[in-house]
């Protein structure tokens, strides 16, 4: 289920720390793969001075940017 923590979902198959936002902190991106399905989605956290934290993390899917990801396991490898 979208947005909702699930058995099967794999959160964190593949986690990758990049600095997303410029500010010269890593941020925590991590894989859902098993997310809808096996459609997969990603989970972005944003770090800040004060660390990592869930205000203003997103979630998304290939369906998010357009592409037809039945079974696509979007999210099980990160760069």
């Amino acid at each position: 289920m979208d947005g909702v923590s699930g058995a099967g979902d794999r959160m964190g198959a593949d986690v990758s720390l990049i600095d997303l936002d410029g500010d010269g902190s890593l941020d925590l991106v991590a894989g859902v793969p098993g997310e809808n399905d096996g459609n997969g989605a990603v989970t972005i956290i944003y770090n800040s001075s004060d660390g990592l934290s869930g205000e203003g993390s997103q979630t998304f899917g290939g369906a998010t940017m357009g592409l037809n990801g039945t079974e696509a396991e979007f999210g099980a490898a990160l760069p």
